[in-house]
């Protein structure tokens, strides 16, 4: 019988458990890596790293490959060579996605670098890896995971609740922050967290910010020291649109076209037509993908095997898809609701433009039963 595949913690629950580990290590590992988009996760983790090496006497020699100045040679020659005075070393190579890539069919240089290090296991010396989009199977995580080192996984806390459970108080990101404010001595309870969120979005670093404002706020109330900053995301608006679940689609749009979006860059994303655009691109993944699992199921596939072969990949993308199968099983209704996202988007390029009204007629129109006829 197959073994179940051990479910991964969440990325809070990881670095905690980390961080707590490496407090009392007498030495560091040969390896660590932490992989994944929440940048947040992946400075504390190596923040953590570097104060670590300086209580234990650890020389550490820090190479970003995001640096203008970045030269893979010099990553290339420390990995490869011992440092000439220091009894102990650690290297840090961060932001390393650009170093991945294979030349050929070979693996790149950086790649080839790591992997010879860690076969090499020299007393004393470590090397930590932090990457933004590195995937389980690339070499160098097949690796760790067969050298059983510390490797991390840390993509963004989830920020909105699932269908199956409504409650806003569970949601990841609102139990880090409960935690995070306990940790900095803050009052905060889940209900206050909640606004927290609300008010700033999910951006852990401007979190922090808000926390920092807490701290110092005396006995101001909430609302007066919390400063209302957040944005949407596209993508919980596509979500909410998928599943006709109209209040929460309402009013993520209005906040996706008020306050904008954070783009990869960090930076705001306010314009229109370019959250128009990355709006119609997220609806129109979901859609496709509930007219393809909608087809099957009346085909006779079972629901569960629809939604994998939809490409819904992962527990909770799956869970996510068979709920709004459950909320609208009918395929017509799907391939209704993608003809009336593709006349928004013949808007959107024809010059005369989209705005949250657009996308807010569509969340009326899919919060609504299939009905024969209805375009």
């Amino acid at each position: 019988m197959a073994t179940a595949k051990k479910r991964e913690s969440p990325p809070h629950v990881q670095v905690a458990a980390f961080e707590k580990s490496l407090a009392v290590a007498s030495q560091l590992a040969a390896g660590y890596l932490v992989r994944g988009d929440e940048g947040y996760f992946r400075r504390r983790v190596l923040d953590a790293l570097r104060s670590r090496s300086e209580a234990l006497d650890v020389e550490v020699v820090v190479h970003d490959a995001s640096d203008p100045d970045f030269d893979p040679q010099v990553l290339l020659g420390d990995l490869a060579t011992p440092p000439m005075f220091a009894s102990a070393q650690l290297i840090i190579a961060r932001e390393v996605d650009g170093l991945l890539k294979k030349v050929g069919s070979k693996d790149s240089p950086f790649v080839r670098g790591i992997l010879s290090f860690l076969e090499r296991a020299e007393a004393g010396r470590s090397v930590a890896i932090a990457a933004n989009a590195m995937r389980a199977d690339q070499a160098i995580a097949k690796r760790f995971a067969k050298l059983e080192l510390p490797s991390l996984s840390v993509r963004r806390l989830w920020d909105s609740p699932p269908p199956w459970n409504p409650d806003p108080r569970q949601v990841e990101l609102v139990q880090w922050l409960v935690a995070r404010a306990r940790e900095l001595g803050v009052r905060l309870d889940p209900d206050q967290a909640v606004y927290v969120v609300a008010a700033t979005g999910n951006d852990l670093d401007a979190i922090e910010d808000q926390l920092e404002r807490l701290r110092h706020g005396g006995q101001r109330a909430l609302q007066e020291v919390i400063r209302w900053q957040a944005g949407g995301s596209p993508f919980a608006v596509a979500d909410h649109l998928c599943r006709g679940d109209l209040p929460r689609a309402v009013d993520a749009i209005e906040s996706l076209f008020q306050g904008g979006m954070t783009g990869r860059d960090g930076g705001k994303v306010v314009d229109r037509a370019a959250l128009g655009a990355i709006l119609i691109g997220s609806l129109a993944r979901g859609v496709r993908q509930g007219l393809a699992a909608a087809r099957d199921v009346e085909r006779g596939v079972p629901p569960a095997g629809a939604a994998a072969k939809a490409g819904a990949g992962g527990e909770r993308a799956k869970t996510e898809l068979l709920e709004r199968l459950r909320r609208r099983p009918s395929a017509a209704e799907w391939a209704r609701m993608l003809e009336d996202l593709a006349d928004v988007d013949r808007r959107a390029k024809s010059g005369a433009g989209v705005d949250a009204s657009d996308f807010t007629s569509l969340a009326l129109a899919w919060s609504a039963p299939a009905q024969p006829g209805r375009r």
